[in-house]
Parts: structure tokens; C-alpha cells; sequence
């Protein structure tokens, strides 16, 4: 009898204590192989426990190794936090946006393998009046250099301190914030360039950001500037590095159901030469844009798979450019998007390798001379539903030019040669969705591309014009365009299921390791199957199903061959290798 009472008062008591606390998380588990040699394994694990006003955040891994990135194993992020009133205070791993990224923009982004976040604490303080925000940490940041694709072979550590205040004066957002990075940069030994025999490089970067925010009844205006000076430490001799600044703008304007919009960027903390050799190596590249500072793009992010693996690379070091979008409906029928991006380097360059200079002045806009990388794309879009509303539907088109590099931009008394590379594409993304009845519904996604690429050589002897044209250096054969497509063909029965077969052509075969379209001559089952009502040549197959184990619970499975190539993310890029004849899996739980 004593015994029952006394278990009935520990469960009472233990009900009591619970009852405190809440309990959170979710999974990951991810497996796939190819043929290819493509194989991964991990396991990603989220816990969130809450107490009163005390939360905390634990992310397991579990990697050998990552789809991207270095393998790992145990506790990867760990982040106490207290809450009450006015008062925020993290421990552990942080992560924070300051305006719109010019000084500090900092996320963990596991699809291109970034994790600029930080490691110490984050102090916050707001009121109606104004926010104060401070943080100090440690951050080892993981890099790849020219040529790696999956694993990064350099890391950057940085010891920070940062600090913000904004002020809320009426409509007006006021803020002005700092931030003190001292930095041990990698180099490379074998760089003539180079003297030095350490193998990092100790630097100081000092940056000062200014901000302000005005929301109007029809419209919003904002506007950032950041300043930065970068020095190097050595031998207890400080010096200058290098000095630079970057701007954003934003306006927005309200009229009815219709909304416009105006960016403008001018990022130039740093210039660097067009020769590979300097452009593009992190390794014996210093003195510009850290990894916390991660501005707008001030451009149009596709969903497209096809006009994602011609976007433009942000050079958050140099470049300038803007963008204009319009977007609202056309009567009742559809609601029509209008957007038109460009943007450049700060400066033309002549010269060739090894032998590069800055041509005039910095310009407020971007060029369209290829010896500045132009950047231009337009793009419109139509969106609406049919059929009652069962019917949702998205059909644009795009228009992209891009000189992602330059090669010689030479001229003498006599003679003028001209080589960059070119990438000229229209291309037009459609998506259907169709609800049918019982909950069933099928989905069509369609992509078609026209795309030129390749070098473009200019030649001039005595005023007379020997070449100008393309030469199709990307391509097997002579062809100076290619023809994509992406279809997605799905049919789902809500909840439980759905499935999907994808098919991703062209009409050549890309040469060169880096673009990492190259199908290498694997036929998988599924292709030859299909061989049988269609041409399987140059074309990646892949069937995936996914299925709702429970509302908890997600599994889902494809088998096939996947193209690969660029994938980018708030401007940050990189190429994803092929997947040829191989399964993946993806169990996803929420508990």
C-alpha cells in the first residue's frame, strides 16, 4: 500500500516537472551510390529542448562521408539560448543577418556545403526604441579551391567581434554596426608571388557598416553602405592590404494590385585580375569580402533547373548592377512577373596573362564591353489557375548573356586581339499541376533551352577584321549550340504517395571535367528500358518515388542517372558531379 502511494506521488511529481519542459526535433538519414564512384552516407539530427524561458538546440551528425563536404562524426552544433523580456542570450553556435548582409550574413547551407556561422556568444537587447546586438565567437571555415568538387582541402579561421545598434526614430530604422575579424589565411607554398614560409597569413579585417530603413504607405525605401580596411600582421610589422566598400540600395513602390521594385548594387572591396591564376584561387586571394559578408545578388533566383546552371556567380568582390522587377495581374486571367537584371566588374581590363590592366575609372553602372564580364538577363513569367482552381500553372522565359571569363583583351598600333568565353541561352520553364479528384493529381514540369557556348575570338590586323566569331571549344564536334531539356512527369495520390520520372537531355556531350555534365557510357536499367520508345542518347534518366510513412515520417527513393552541374544559392555557386546509374534514399522524421 505504501509502495503504491509513494510510486503515485513520483509519477505525480515527475508529470509535474515534464509538463516544464518541450521537446522537438527532426532527422535525416541519407544514403546513395553509383556506378560512377559517387557514394555517400550521413545522418543529420535536430533537438530542440525548451525549459521556462532556457532553449536548446543540438545537431548530431553522422557523415562518412557527406553527399559534399568532409566527413564527420558526433555533436556539430550546440546553442543554448535564454529569453525574457528585452534580453536574448546564445551560447554556442550562432548564426545572424545584420541589414541585408554587406557586414555580416551568416547561415549553414548543407546543398552547397557553406557554414559561415561562428562559434561563442550573442548578446541581444530590444525595445521599441532601439536594438543593440553583440556578438564574439571563433569560426573555422572549410573552402574549396580551383579544381575540388566535394571536398574542401582549406579552412580559414577567424576570431570575431561584432556589434550593432538600430534605432527606431518614427517610420525611420537607423543602424550602425562593426565588425573585427582577426583571420589565419591559407596560402600556398609554391606561389612565386609569395616569399613568405608560413603556411597562413595573419589578417585584420575592419569593417563599418551604416543603414537605413523607411517603410512608406506606398512605398519602402532602404539603403546600406559597408567599409572595410584589411591588414596584414608579420614579424609584429603591421601594413595596409586593402581597403574597399560596397553599397546597396533598394526602393519599392505600391500602386493598387501592382508592385515595382529597383536594386542596385555596388560591391567593390576588391580587384582581381581576369587571369586564372589570381581570379577565382581562395588559396593567394586576401584582402576582400570575408565569409560572413554575403550581400544581395540583386537578381532574379530561378527554381528553373536549367536556367540554374547558366546563372551568373556573384563577385560580391567587384561588381556593380542592379535589377528592376514589375509584377501584378492582368485582369482576372493571370498574374504577370517582369524582371531584368545586369551587372558587370567595377573596371574594363586589358591585357593578357600574367600581364592585366585596369582600364579608366570605376563606373556607377555596369558595362556591357566583355572586357568587364557583363551580366544580363530578362525574364517574364505568367502565373495563374484554370478549370475551378484545379489547375495551377507557370510558363515563362528567359533571356540570358553572360562572359563568365576573359581570355585576351590585347591591342597595339596594328593589331587588336579580343577571346572570352561566352554563354548566350533563351530558355522557357513551364510547370503544371492538376488536382483531380480523391486525391489524386499530376504534375508536368517542361524545360527547353537554346544555348550558345563557347570562346569568342576577335581578331584585327590593319584595321582589317580576320575572325569574329565562335569557337565551340565546350562542345564535342563543331556545334556552336545546344539544345536542353528538363521534363518532370509526376502523378501523387494525397497523402501517401507520389512519383515521378525525370528525364534530362541535350543535344551534345560537354567536354572538360569542370562543367560536370559528362556522361560517362553507363546505361541503366531504366534507360533501356525506355530505349525501347525513345532515344536514350545523351540523356540522364531517373524514376523517384516518395512515400508518407506517417505524417511524422517521409521516405523517399530514386533510382537513375542525374546530370549534375551548377547549383548556386544567394549568388554562391559550385558544380555538383554527375550521379550516374545509382540509387538514392531519404528517410525524413519530425519528432
Amino acid at each position: 500500500m505504501r509502495r503504491s502511494i509513494f510510486t503515485n506521488i513520483l509519477v505525480f511529481s515527475q508529470s509535474i516537472l515534464l509538463s516544464q519542459f518541450s521537446f522537438n526535433g527532426d532527422s535525416q538519414l541519407r544514403y546513395g551510390e553509383s556506378e560512377n564512384g559517387y557514394i555517400y552516407s550521413e545522418s543529420l539530427i535536430n533537438t530542440n529542448l525548451r525549459f521556462k524561458n532556457f532553449t536548446t538546440w543540438m545537431q548530431f551528425e553522422f557523415s562518412d562521408p557527406p553527399e559534399l563536404g568532409r566527413s564527420f562524426s558526433g555533436l556539430r552544433k550546440i546553442r543554448l539560448e535564454y529569453q525574457r523580456g528585452p534580453i536574448d542570450l546564445m551560447l554556442g553556435d550562432i548564426y545572424n543577418i545584420w541589414g541585408r548582409g554587406l557586414l555580416l550574413n551568416q547561415f549553414d547551407n548543407q546543398g552547397i556545403d557553406i557554414d559561415n556561422g561562428l562559434t561563442g556568444l550573442n548578446f541581444q537587447f530590444s525595445n521599441d526604441r532601439y536594438n543593440f546586438d553583440l556578438i564574439y565567437g571563433k569560426a573555422d571555415i572549410w573552402k574549396l579551391d580551383v579544381g575540388e568538387d566535394r571536398i574542401p582541402s582549406y579552412e580559414s579561421n577567424h576570431n570575431v567581434l561584432a556589434s550593432e545598434l538600430e534605432l527606431f526614430v518614427k517610420n525611420f530604422t537607423i543602424g550602425t554596426s562593426f565588425l573585427h575579424s582577426e583571420e589565419l589565411h591559407p596560402i600556398k607554398y609554391n606561389n612565386e608571388s609569395y616569399l613568405l614560409t608560413d603556411d597562413t597569413l595573419k589578417l585584420v579585417h575592419k569593417l563599418k557598416n551604416f543603414h537605413v530603413e523607411y517603410p512608406g504607405d506606398w512605398f519602402y525605401i532602404y539603403g546600406e553602405y559597408a567599409d572595410k580596411n584589411v591588414g596584414h600582421e608579420y614579424d609584429g610589422v603591421d601594413s595596409l592590404v586593402n581597403s574597399g566598400f560596397g553599397f546597396f540600395g533598394n526602393v519599392n513602390l505600391y500602386f493598387e494590385d501592382w508592385s515595382f521594385s529597383f536594386d542596385y548594387k555596388h560591391y567593390n572591396f576588391l580587384q582581381l585580375s581576369p587571369d586564372p591564376g589570381d581570379f577565382g584561387v581562395f588559396s593567394i586571394n586576401y584582402g576582400g569580402v570575408i565569409d560572413f559578408q554575403v550581400p544581395p545578388i540583386s537578381m532574379l533566383e530561378h527554381s528553373s533547373t536549367l536556367l540554374g546552371r547558366i546563372a551568373h556567380q556573384v563577385d560580391f568582390n567587384d561588381e556593380i548592377g542592379y535589377q528592376v522587377e514589375g509584377i501584378g495581374p492582368i485582369k482576372d486571367w493571370f498574374t504577370l512577373l517582369l524582371n531584368y537584371s545586369q551587372s558587370s566588374r567595377n573596371y574594363l581590363w586589358n591585357g593578357r596573362r600574367n600581364l592585366w590592366s585596369t582600364k579608366d575609372k570605376a563606373s556607377l553602372f555596369p558595362f556591357t564591353d566583355p572586357s568587364a564580364n557583363p551580366f544580363q538577363e530578362i525574364y517574364s513569367e505568367i502565373e495563374g489557375y484554370g478549370f475551378d482552381g484545379n489547375l495551377h500553372y507557370q510558363i515563362g522565359a528567359g533571356f540570358t548573356k553572360h562572359i563568365p571569363d576573359l581570355g585576351i583583351n590585347n591591342k597595339a598600333d596594328s593589331t587588336y586581339r579580343l577571346e572570352y568565353e561566352l554563354i548566350k541561352g533563351i530558355t522557357f520553364p513551364t510547370n503544371f499541376d492538376l488536382v483531380l479528384s480523391d486525391g489524386w493529381s499530376i504534375e508536368l514540369k517542361l524545360e527547353y533551352q537554346q544555348l550558345t557556348k563557347g570562346k569568342w575570338v576577335y581578331s584585327e590586323q590593319n584595321g582589317y577584321v580576320e575572325a569574329d566569331s565562335l569557337l565551340p571549344n565546350a562542345f564535342q564536334g563543331s556545334k556552336e549550340k545546344q539544345f536542353n531539356s528538363f521534363i518532370n512527369i509526376g502523378i501523387g495520390k494525397s497523402p501517401k504517395w507520389s512519383l515521378s520520372l525525370i528525364i534530362d537531355a541535350s543535344s551534345v556531350e560537354e567536354v572538360g571535367i569542370e562543367t560536370g555534365t559528362i556522361k560517362e557510357n553507363i546505361i541503366n536499367p531504366l534507360e533501356e528500358l525506355m530505349s525501347h520508345i525513345m532515344d536514350i542518347d545523351k540523356k540522364w534518366l531517373s524514376l523517384e518515388l516518395a512515400y508518407n510513412i506517417t505524417p511524422r515520417h517521409r521516405i523517399s527513393l530514386m533510382y537513375g542517372s542525374l546530370r549534375g552541374g551548377l547549383v548556386c544559392s544567394n549568388g554562391i555557386c559550385r558544380i555538383i558531379p554527375p550521379f550516374n546509374d545509382g540509387f538514392r534514399i531519404n528517410l525524413t522524421s519530425i519528432f
